[in-house]
């Protein structure tokens, strides 16, 4: 009888031993699993707050500060040519609604800033958002007022850029776009100006006097 007592005892050991060992791995595994899966969503969440890796600004050089233009004016211009070197779209709406209800982006549609800026980046004709963006704000601009005349700082309604987007833009004016638009662009928007004395039409941007980023948008 003991014998078989010692041998039972023996034998339910072993049993309470591999049920313990089942339910550790079984529990090893769980983690395992779990900690996969919020790496997982990590990972994936991650990426989609990610800026895109690539646009045109990328290889861009930053933008130097300036001492032409208000406090206010120049650091959102700094942090939006910032934005668009890193292909941050979400940083560049928010900037767009730092001070105001938003940002004019385009005539109409349903898409928002994001998704518009990636379209034109991909499948868009030359030049690209954001290299327009980065180029633009290094190029010298114009104080003017709400019917697009320049006029001193004190009065201006905006800051803009490129100075050929001012009423009766100079021919020094149209030659600064070369930075951007090739010599036959150029010519079909002076031609489609009127001889280039109703404006150009091409990206143009708008910050107020207080760093209220309003506009970047091109077209009529």
């Amino acid at each position: 009888m003991s014998g078989n007592r010692a041998d039972s005892s023996a034998t339910h050991g072993r049993r309470l031993r591999a049920i313990v060992s089942t339910r550790r791995c079984a529990a090893v595994a769980a983690l395992v699993v779990a900690l996969g899966s919020v790496a997982t969503v990590a990972a994936v969440a991650g990426a989609r707050a990610a800026p895109n890796a690539r646009c045109s600004a990328a290889s861009l050089p930053p933008a130097r500060a300036s001492t032409a233009l208000p406090r206010a004016v120049d650091s959102m211009r700094l942090r939006i040519v910032a934005a668009a070197r890193r292909c941050d779209y979400a940083a560049l709406v928010r900037l767009g609604n730092e001070r105001g209800r938003g940002l004019a982006f385009s005539y109409g549609g349903t898409m928002s800033p994001p998704a518009f800026w990636r379209m034109l980046e991909r499948n868009g004709p030359e030049p690209r958002p954001m290299e327009a963006l980065v180029k633009l704000l290094s190029m010298p601009h114009a104080t003017v007022a709400l019917n697009g005349r320049e006029v001193a700082p004190v009065r201006a309604r905006f800051y803009i850029w490129p100075r050929a987007h001012r009423a009766n833009p100079s021919e020094s004016d149209w030659r600064q776009l070369r930075r951007l638009y090739t010599a036959s662009q150029i010519e079909r928007m002076w031609r489609g100006g009127g001889g280039g004395y109703l404006g150009y039409f091409g990206y143009r941007i708008g910050i107020t006097p207080a760093g209220d980023w309003q506009f970047f948008i091109a077209g009529d």
